[in-house]
């Protein structure tokens, strides 16, 4: 079995670059590339292989929505890109650069490939109307599911399957401006199930009580590096300082004991 192991990357500094050796560490069997959003210009990376991109991605035949956000709402356009880059791969694993990799990858692949399992993703269920997303995959699907796809590993049939199926859909929005967009966390479950192939969660490989949309973790947080585990969104002190200042309005509302405290009163604000 052959396998990408791609490292999603927006921005690159220390702590980024960190995360990076992390998940390369985790999966020495896989041809290792950073996929590397570079829309707003060179990313600066060293050291590995870079699948460059942009927002752009209308050269694949694909809508570019929603403009300035659309490689967020369509997080599946980066297997697209790798599966056009690099082809000839038996399956396709895409990790966020926010998301902290504490256990072996290359015997989860190896599993996955062995019980022919098409996408492995966190929190596959039902959508339910309480999913901020739900009215959205309600108006496009009658049974949709809903994800979270931080982590995210796919055979090469599922990746042209949704590529194909995007496409499809990008000539139905050209001819109906008005035609919902399905975001991609519903997107790819739905997809895949109807098309009879076979989901699982990676909580049956890997311990995932902390691979969540919130609270926010520093590097250092022991949740960020529990052994056996992955977890989400991990940040280095400045990215965290930053994210947890643009999500509150006073300074007073910083708790006095908490790290993004220490950080405010030490000066580590960017």
């Amino acid at each position: 079995m052959r396998y990408v192991a791609a490292f999603r990357a927006y921005q690159w500094d220390e702590d980024i670059a960190a995360l990076a050796r992390r998940f390369f560490d985790a999966c020495p069997a896989a041809r290792q590339v950073v996929l590397a959003d570079e829309t707003k210009g060179p990313l600066g990376i060293q050291g590995y292989e870079v699948v460059s991109h942009t927002e752009d991605t209308s050269a694949l035949g694909l809508l570019v929505y929603p403009p300035g956000n659309s490689l967020w709402h369509n997080v599946d356009y980066g297997l697209y890109i790798l599966r056009a880059r690099l082809p000839g791969y038996d399956y396709y694993l895409t990790s966020e650069s926010d998301l902290a990799v504490n256990t072996k990858l290359d015997p989860i692949a190896a599993q996955v490939a062995d019980a022919r399992i098409d996408l492995v993703a966190h929190w596959i269920r039902p959508a339910t109307p309480d999913w901020y997303w739900y009215e959205n995959a309600r108006a496009s699907f009658e049974n949709p599911l809903g994800s979270l796809l931080f982590f995210m590993l796919a055979s090469a049939r599922a990746v042209d399957l949704l590529f194909h199926m995007r496409r499809q859909m990008t000539l139905a929005r050209h001819a109906n401006a008005t035609a919902e967009w399905p975001f991609c966390e519903a997107f790819v479950p739905t997809m895949l199930q109807m098309a009879g192939m076979s989901l699982a969660e990676i909580s049956a490989y890997a311990d995932t009580e902390n691979l969540r949309l919130r609270p926010r973790l520093l590097l250092t947080d022991p949740r960020a590096n529990r052994p056996g585990s992955l977890a989400h969104s991990v940040l280095g002190k400045a990215a965290y300082t930053r994210a947890m200042l643009k999500e509150r309005d006073q300074r007073d509302s910083v708790p006095p004991d908490s790290e993004l405290r220490q950080a405010l009163d030490s000066g580590a604000i960017l």
